[in-house]
């Protein structure tokens, strides 16, 4: 499964904005298809998918050196007929209209992916989009609650959550501290002022 991603003319505008804005660049939703699109210019050029079948699942994202790895997710539950995907879209948030745009639209060329339907087997695929985000301040995408996680994955979140909860327990010591000792200067020269 060769997968070949590209930024869109039109996710390089959104980008372009998002780091004129230095915000957050918004990963709204996945969408697989199997139109099949051949040659740099023609995806690149690509608004939509060539042939959408369904919707997909977003189920993470991975910084490294101005590119992403965004996690897509597709359960067949409910599929009545199967189909081969042959193309991926990644949709953003325009900061500017709040409109979805293709951001990046990936193709599997000659070697597209089988997706069965549900009465031959109940199975989740996923599939890692890399694409470029450059410099941006973060990325964020909308985590489907009905998407499955992996033990790994749900692993890698509970060592996020308990980080982030140690850090703010921290923080927190430190401003009880800090008040407690505000509290017992404020007592002292209280102490002092009526002793005098």
């Amino acid at each position: 499964m060769a997968l070949e991603a590209y930024l869109t003319t039109a996710g390089l505008t959104v980008l372009n904005k998002v780091l004129a804005a230095q915000g957050a660049l918004k990963f709204t939703k996945a969408e697989l298809g199997s139109g099949v699109v051949t040659g740099e210019s023609a995806c690149r050029a690509r608004t939509s998918l060539s042939k959408k079948i369904c919707d997909a699942s977003f189920i993470g994202a991975e910084l490294e050196g101005g590119q992403a790895k965004i996690k897509v997710q597709y359960r067949n539950s409910g599929l009545a007929t199967g189909f081969f995907v042959n193309e991926i879209g990644l949709y953003v948030q325009d900061p500017t209209s709040s409109a979805n745009v293709l951001y990046c639209y990936a193709t599997f060329g000659d070697t597209p992916d089988w997706i069965a339907p549900a009465s031959s087997a109940d199975y989740v695929r996923e599939y890692d989009v890399i694409t470029v985000v450059s410099a941006v301040s973060s990325v964020t995408v909308n985590v489907s609650p009905s998407a499955l996680v992996t033990m790994e994955q749900r692993t890698v979140d509970l060592e996020a959550v308990t980080d982030m909860i140690n850090m703010l327990l921290t923080e927190f010591d430190q401003t009880l501290r800090d008040h407690e000792d505000r509290i017992a200067t404020a007592e002292a020269q209280l102490a002092a002022l009526s002793g005098s």
